[in-house]
């Protein structure tokens, strides 16, 4: 698939810009409104009910397979641009996930909780008691630092360095506030305490090697030639 779907009636410019940059892959995206899917209202009950995320369904696009769920309201009040960074930031997320299968994607986005699953097993308990060993795997539901969600997560915000560098020309001193933004969201609740090691994060903020490799080189190709953050802001001036 190489179309794009929005369903969530994002601004005409930014469907065309989004549809434009999807030709580069061999996938697109399907955009839909948070309320629309019963799974993403199911999840947002559970995170309000355990403030794991209380503004789940509010404040945080999410994106499983290659459907990315936006929030109902910031479809109507985030402006084009911030929109269209926020969506290029989630294709890397459908970029991994087509690359490594979305099945492998998810377990690893979600390890080691994911290993939690594992304590079913203890339902063999009738045939040999040594099965109940398996409930310890629910230990893994605990806020353990997720190594690859942090590597996923770390590819995707890097996109927030692209824009700061290519299209608004930050100085290393002006991308501070930007590096501390990214900090809180991967080493906070926000993300389940995905890599509570802030150090580390800046660290790798700050090394841009990668800019001009893999999935960055034709993002960074479509902003330049297209102009694409100067049109839309023209576009929401009008």
């Amino acid at each position: 698939m190489n179309n794009t779907q929005t369903p969530a009636e994002l601004p005409d410019e930014v469907s065309t810009y989004l549809a434009d940059y999807f030709k580069q892959y061999n996938f697109g995206m399907n955009i839909m409104p948070k309320t629309s899917s019963k799974l993403m209202r199911a999840i947002g009950w559970f995170f309000g009910l355990t403030k794991i995320s209380p503004e789940f369904m509010t404040k945080y696009y999410t994106t499983i397979g290659d459907t990315v769920y936006v929030p109902d309201e910031l479809i109507k009040t985030t402006s084009p641009e911030n929109l269209l960074r926020v969506i290029v930031h989630e294709g890397v997320h459908v970029y991994d996930s087509h690359k490594l299968s979305n099945p492998l994607f998810k377990f690893l986005y979600l390890f080691p909780q994911s290993m939690a699953s594992l304590a079913l097993i203890s339902l063999l308990a009738p045939l040999s008691l040594k099965f109940l060993w398996c409930l310890l795997f629910l230990l893994c539901l605990a806020p353990l630092p997720a190594p690859f969600r942090y590597l996923f997560e770390l590819r995707a915000y890097r996109t927030s360095i692209i824009f700061a560098r290519k299209t608004d020309n930050l100085t290393d001193e002006q991308l501070i506030p930007t590096y501390e933004w990214i900090e809180k969201q991967l080493c906070s609740n926000l993300y389940y305490w995905t890599w509570p090691f802030p150090k580390t994060v800046r660290k790798h903020l700050q090394d841009e090697s990668w800019m001009n490799a893999g999935i960055y080189k034709p993002i960074m190709r479509w902003l330049i030639v297209r102009n694409v953050v100067v049109a839309l802001k023209d576009y929401q001036n009008k």
